[in-house]
């Protein structure tokens, strides 16, 4: 999800940097869509729309790189899941693009005659 406001060189932080004073995030993130107040980390969820997205194009990406597995981060520390899970409300089954993103990964992956893999990246969900 942290790809929607895509600021900085360290864009997968920005939904925690941009809660602590003083960083660059929160100063971009103020000067660009006002206070945190009123538009804070989960209110780009919206814009997750996925519409350009194509797994199987990703399949084709790694299995032309020389890949034998490949797989996506199906959730980073922003605590949002791209999957369809019963475990939470913030995931992308329901909100955003409102697609299963990790399950279509599966199945071109696999398709592809890769292996599949999923990284999970919770150890400091903030």
């Amino acid at each position: 999800m942290y790809s929607v406001p895509a600021f900085g060189p360290n864009g997968t932080w920005y939904p925690y940097l941009i809660y602590q004073d003083g960083t660059e995030q929160q100063k971009h993130h103020l000067a660009t869509y006002g206070p945190l107040s009123e538009f804070g980390y989960k209110d780009f969820i919206p814009q997750l729309t996925a519409e350009k997205f194509d797994a199987a194009e990703w399949a084709d990406l790694f299995k032309g790189a020389g890949a034998r597995f490949a797989g996506p981060v199906s959730e980073h520390h922003d605590g949002f899941s791209m999957w369809d899970t019963r475990y939470s409300e913030w995931h992308a089954g329901r909100l955003g693009p409102q697609r299963d993103v990790v399950a279509e990964q599966k199945g071109a992956f696999r398709a592809a005659g890769l292996r599949f893999m999923v990284a999970h990246h919770h150890a400091e969900w903030w």
